[in-house]
């Protein structure tokens, strides 16, 4: 059996013939057009009618640097290392900064404070002739301006707003590229911003927190140790300034962590859909198949004929 087989094969090999093969395809070409015409329309009409436009705004962003962190004498900086308060390198704090940015707690937040999970969730279509978004109305309550909170599912949000975000940073020059994209170029462009000025209110606030539990262990820790009372207390004044010069910056600056070199605004190119280079490939697509189904069509032919043969 297994040599009936093997000869089968072979014979099926030896009476393939390329230029037989290419005639094949010649008199099968009304076939190969109907598909590549039927794949062609449906690929214009899918990509042209239904595909939505998509927009992108881009933020550049620069880290803030601060010297105030270095100006900390080395013994002040093993105390701070106990409080878990130690200053770090500005690559390494940018780099962290940056892992807040898609972090799920700051996310979260961004979206229940700036009301975005209307955008993500509820929007119906874009006018980009009247500039103007429309949402569902059964997602949206037109009357509080939100998104029915019945319908708000956490996971749901943070998946599709990172979807959204692209953050992208230059290690050359230490800009950071960050990346909204929207099927309105306005929405597009004030969540940008807005997500750069919460995180810049963000680590302001986290950086407030720190600096006063530096400051409560610091002072707790001279008076209950009376031995180095004199070197400890020296080193509570010097982290006070510190301390003061860090709060004043977090409290009063909006710029905290980031500075914007360049703000985002809307762009009115769109980046997506290709649609012409979507349709050519759609319609190249239906040639494709076309040629594949030939091909196994010119197998099971030849398959067919040797077992007839044989029998």
């Amino acid at each position: 059996m297994q040599t009936s087989d093997k000869r089968a094969s072979q014979n099926i090999t030896l009476d393939f013939d390329f230029f037989s093969f290419l005639k094949f395809i010649y008199e099968s070409k009304f076939f190969i057009l109907r598909f590549i015409i039927v794949f062609g329309i449906i690929s214009v009409v899918y990509n042209f009618a239904f595909r939505t436009i998509v927009y992108s705004s881009t933020v550049k962003i620069h880290p803030v640097n601060s010297s105030s962190t270095s100006a900390v004498p080395q013994s002040l900086s093993r105390v701070l290392s106990i409080a878990g308060g130690a200053p770090t390198g500005t690559s390494g704090k940018n780099t962290k900064n940056l892992a807040i940015i898609n972090s799920r707690q700051f996310i979260d937040g961004f979206i229940a404070e700036r009301n975005i999970a209307k955008y993500l969730l509820a929007v119906d279509y874009y006018d980009s002739k009247l500039q103007t978004l429309y949402f569902k109305e059964k997602l949206f309550d037109p009357i509080t301006g939100e998104i029915k909170k019945e319908l708000i599912n956490k996971e749901m949000l943070y998946k599709k707003f990172t979807q959204l975000l692209s953050v992208s940073p230059d290690l050359k020059s230490d800009i950071v590229n960050v990346s909204v994209r929207y099927i309105s170029p306005f929405a597009a462009s004030d969540i940008a911003n807005w997500l750069v000025e919460d995180l810049n209110q963000y680590l302001a606030s986290k950086a407030v927190v720190k600096a006063q539990r530096n400051v409560d262990f610091l002072k707790s820790t001279v008076k209950t140790n009376q031995k180095n009372y004199f070197e400890l207390s020296n080193l509570y004044n010097a982290l006070t300034l510190q301390e003061i010069k860090k709060l004043m910056l977090a409290k009063d600056s909006t710029e905290y962590a980031y500075e914007i070199i360049d703000p985002a605004f809307p762009v009115m190119a769109k980046v997506s859909p290709k649609r012409l280079r979507d349709s050519i490939l759609g319609t190249m697509m239906g040639g494709i198949i076309a040629l594949f189904i030939l091909i196994f069509q010119r197998i099971a032919l030849a398959y067919r004929n040797q077992y007839s043969a044989e029998s």
